[in-house]
C-alpha cells in the first residue's frame, strides 16, 4: 500500500470547464465518499415560519 506522501494526485476531467481532483490510495474494489449536504431554510424565507 502507499503512503499518502507517495501517492501521486490526478486530475479528472468532466467537461472544458470542469475537472476533479482525486488521490488513490490503497488496494481493493474503489469506494466512493459522497459529503452530506444540509440546505438551511432560515426562518422568515422559503417555508419556515417566522
Amino acid at each position: 500500500m502507499l503512503s499518502p506522501t507517495e501517492a501521486k494526485p490526478s486530475l479528472l476531467k468532466i467537461s472544458d470547464k470542469l475537472s476533479v481532483r482525486f488521490q488513490k490510495t490503497g488496494s481493493g474494489p474503489p469506494l466512493l465518499l459522497i459529503h452530506t449536504v444540509y440546505s438551511i431554510d432560515l426562518p422568515g424565507h422559503g417555508h419556515s415560519p417566522n
